[in-house]
């Protein structure tokens, strides 16, 4: 089947040609007109600019406007003077040392005010309105922020501020256990008030109320290159052993036994470390050597019996360290760094010693007695007399008169017993103390009383008695008030009689010895002859000290009276106990 194509036949109708366009500007638009028409509107447009600016208000900010690193445009005096002024309930920060501390402008004596600020800014020149746009290009910029300061509350906060100071840390060289270790310095800082004031009084601030208060940085005395150069030294020292020899013998030290007796010091003049060495130390660590030199010298001996020489030794040297010189040796070689070190020693002298015994005898007595008053300063009258038929006897100078002290009322008492027997006073008489002379007796021998004393010496007339003393044996002693006398024999015969019960021919003579026994001052013979009963009286004036008692000893009563001068009861009591301690043999 043929397929029939059907043809579509368009028909053009022909347009008439249209004639170019004239792009020509009309005649009236030359470049004289366009320049004038740009003239007018510029002129329009900066009039009304500076119609605008100069009835800008004056009490508003230009739009840039900025107050100490913040945009204040377009804003009025009171608002930017309330937005400054409300920095004063904010807190400044600053570094102080290692910390960063905020306080309140006012506690660093500082008032923000922000009214000057605000009028620099808001000035705003009729000359200046008139140049045209100067409203946009004109800057008010005040890059910091204006404040008034309190003198004394900022002296005060600078004074507060001292506090922060931090002292610097010297760098430190020491010894442990045998190693030098090195501890590093620390750079300190100080605050100082005058200069905290001026940074407060020149503070830029701004918004962000930040102030830089910068110490004065203080160097420690000591720095860190000193202390390695200081290491350095001790570590050189310390490395080489030092051996000390002599005689044969020899020690030697190690590293850490250097370093226990070295010592760094820092001559602060110099500002150098110096090293030195504990001589005390060194002389310690010399003692293993000093032992093994030591050769002991033996001492010769004399042995004294009862006063005789009986035996005898020579005595040889001996051998020791000088650990004076050897220690100044040790230290010499260590400074120089020496390995090796020659010590000294020296000869130990010999001497000799006397050992004295004594025979409990008269002869071994009176060795002794002899030896002591020779041996002891000052001077002595002393005798020592076995009782109750006993042999041993010993003196010296017994005869030698000394100042009785207290010991005169024992002839006192002697004398008012006799008158008593004789029926020439009476017990209940009185006398000037108003106390009777019973009571006096008593008082005058048991508390050695000074006032019944010298009452009962007036009682029976003082030295009107001596011819009653010189016939009873006491021809030594004299009863002269203030003056009085009496010898070691005269109050050995006292005791002797008083002992026997003879001394009055009557009673009172065991009443006295009572009183003897029972008078407070003791620490003469009665201290040097513990477990002892003893009988005594003491006296003491001036350089006299004399005590005479009966020592009721275990193996027999004996008596010892001792006066002296120029000694002391210390070493009356020890004569007691070696006199003690010879008749207990």
């Amino acid at each position: 089947m043929a397929t029939r194509t059907h043809t579509k036949t368009t028909h053009h109708r022909k347009s008439k040609p249209v004639p170019p366009r004239d792009l020509r500007l009309p005649a009236y638009l030359t470049w004289q007109w366009v320049a004038v028409r740009v003239a007018y509107v510029v002129l329009f447009i900066t009039g009304f600019m500076i119609i605008v600016q100069i009835v800008y208000p004056s009490s508003m900010a230009l739009p840039g406007t900025m107050i100490g690193g913040k945009k204040y445009g377009y804003q009025n005096r009171l608002r930017i003077t309330q937005s400054i002024n409300g920095l004063n309930d904010q807190k400044l920060h600053f570094q102080a040392g290692d910390q960063t501390l905020e306080h309140s402008p006012k506690e660093l004596g500082m008032t923000i005010d922000g009214a000057p600020d605000a009028d620099a800014v808001l000035h705003y020149s009729l000359s200046e309105r008139l140049i045209p746009f100067s409203l946009f290009f004109e800057q008010r910029v005040d890059e910091h922020i204006s404040y008034r300061v309190d003198e004394g509350q900022a002296r005060a906060f600078a004074v507060r501020l001292s506090a922060y100071n931090k002292a610097p840390k010297n760098a430190v060289v020491k010894l442990k256990r045998g190693e030098v270790v090195v501890r590093p310095g620390q750079r300190g800082y100080v605050y100082d008030a005058a200069a905290v004031v001026e940074v407060i009084h020149n503070a830029q601030l701004t918004h962000v109320l930040n102030i830089s208060l910068n110490p004065t940085v203080a160097d420690p005395e000591i720095s860190d290159s000193m202390a390695a150069e200081a290491a350095a030294l001790l570590n050189q020292r310390l490395s080489v052993p030092l051996k000390v020899e002599v005689a044969g013998k020899s020690i030697t030290f190690d590293k850490k036994a250097l370093a226990s007796w070295t010592i760094l010091k820092f001559d602060k003049r110099s500002r150098v470390f110096r090293i030195d060495y504990d001589s005390k130390k060194v002389k310690r660590a010399l003692a293993g050597l000093a032992q093994q030199v030591h050769i002991p010298a033996i001492p010769g001996a004399t042995t004294v019996r009862d006063g005789r020489t009986v035996g005898s030794s020579s005595s040889k040297p001996g051998r020791s360290l000088d650990v004076e010189a050897s220690a100044k040796v040790v230290i010499a070689a260590a400074r120089d760094n020496k390995p090796q070190a020659e010590a000294r020693v020296v000869t130990t002298t010999s001497y000799s010693r006397v050992i004295r015994t004594y025979s409990r005898s008269s002869r071994g007595m009176q060795a002794l007695l002899d030896y002591w008053s020779q041996s002891h300063g000052g001077q002595w009258g002393i005798v020592m007399q076995q009782l109750n038929g006993g042999s041993i006897s010993a003196s010296v100078n017994p005869n030698r008169q000394f100042r009785s002290a207290s010991v005169y009322k024992i002839f006192v008492a002697y004398v008012v017993y006799t008158k008593i027997n004789a029926g020439q006073l009476s017990m209940s008489a009185g006398t000037d103390t108003g106390k009777s002379v019973g009571t006096c007796l008593e008082l005058m021998i048991v508390r050695s009383d000074n006032a019944c004393g010298t009452a009962l010496g007036n009682k029976i007339g003082w030295s009107a008695n001596h011819g009653m003393l010189r016939a009873k044996g006491f021809g030594s002693t004299q009863l002269v008030y203030g003056g009085h006398l009496t010898t070691a024999r005269d109050t050995a015969t006292f005791l002797t009689y008083l002992q026997s019960r003879s001394l009055t021919g009557s009673g009172y003579d065991g009443s006295l010895l009572s009183m003897f026994g029972r008078q407070i001052w003791r620490y003469g013979i009665p201290a040097g002859s513990p477990g002892m009963h003893v009988a005594n009286k003491l006296g003491t004036a001036g350089g006299f000290n004399n005590d005479i008692a009966i020592v009721y000893h275990p193996r027999g009563t004996y008596i010892l009276t001792v006066l002296t001068y120029g000694s002391n009861f210390g070493s009356i009591r020890e004569l007691a106990g070696q006199v003690a301690a010879l008749m207990s043999q």
